[in-house]
């Protein structure tokens, strides 16, 4: 059984790794590990309700409805047809990974400040900073203290999460999240490159911490095994069935109580 434990007991077993590697590095999912909620959905849904997605979406959209086989207004608008497949991925008839990366690319049309404008509303209104992981955060705020790099890996925008994160110590280029392709300064409406996903969150990880070792690494789901067993230690938050049953692969995995 994955032994539970505290932030406190935490840092017991991590000082000794990070005094014997003063390069080594802590890695940290976004949703669901760093806040309880899930930041590119908030965003989305926001601007979906809005009615804020552009016409630069729709075809895309329209294309992924048509190979979820499902019926949709002609008239649907970007906008409704982003709720549409929200639902379907509420409902287990969207793959979440093909959901995850909609979510980046849904914002066609949009330039940089206007997404971060759009972003910055949605997580105010959604009252974001109430669902922080305090413990975590300061967990990372300690590591960083002591010398430590701290990077974030996650499949939602990574716009998004910059925005989410802003105030919580990750420098903007510690953090890998998905991203769409651009013309100019304006969003195309597909990715720019692999989402951090499963096994992608691992070289994604690799691609900011470069060389540095990863002492440990946190996340909620089951597709983040591949990024925990990566690192020395593997911190699991929450009580995800996937996650829970994946930590016993590997040697040194805890689980963070409360997160």
């Amino acid at each position: 059984m994955v032994r539970v434990v505290r932030s406190n007991e935490l840092k017991q077993q991590l000082l000794p790794l990070m005094v014997a590697d003063p390069e080594g590095a802590l890695l940290f999912d976004a949703d669901g590990t760093l806040w309880s909620h899930d930041v590119g959905h908030i965003v989305f849904e926001h601007a979906c309700q809005a009615g804020l997605l552009r016409e630069a979406a729709r075809e895309a959209l329209l294309g992924q409805a048509q190979k979820l086989q499902m019926e949709v207004p002609k008239d649907a608008t970007s906008s409704q047809l982003g709720l549409l497949l929200v639902d379907a991925y509420l409902r287990g008839v969207y793959d979440e990974k093909a959901a995850a990366e909609m979510m980046v690319w849904a914002y066609a049309g949009f330039d940089e400040l206007e997404w971060r404008e759009l972003t910055r509303h949605a997580l105010e209104e959604a009252h974001h900073t109430q669902g922080l992981h305090l413990e975590v955060l300061e967990l990372a705020d300690w590591a960083r203290l002591h010398g430590h790099a701290t990077y974030i890996v996650s499949a939602s925008p990574r716009l998004v999460v910059e925005e989410a994160s802003r105030t919580l110590g990750f420098a903007s280029d510690c953090i890998a999240g998905g991203v769409p392709a651009q013309t100019g300064d304006v969003y195309e409406s597909r990715m720019g490159g692999p989402l951090p996903y499963a096994a992608v969150k691992v070289t994604a990880g690799l691609a900011l911490a470069k060389t540095r070792p990863w002492l440990a690494a946190f996340g909620d789901s089951g597709f983040d095994l591949e990024m925990l067993g990566r690192a020395t230690l593997a911190v699991g938050i929450g009580e995800k069935s996937a996650l829970i049953a994946g930590l016993h692969r590997f040697p040194n995995a805890v689980r963070l109580n409360p997160p």
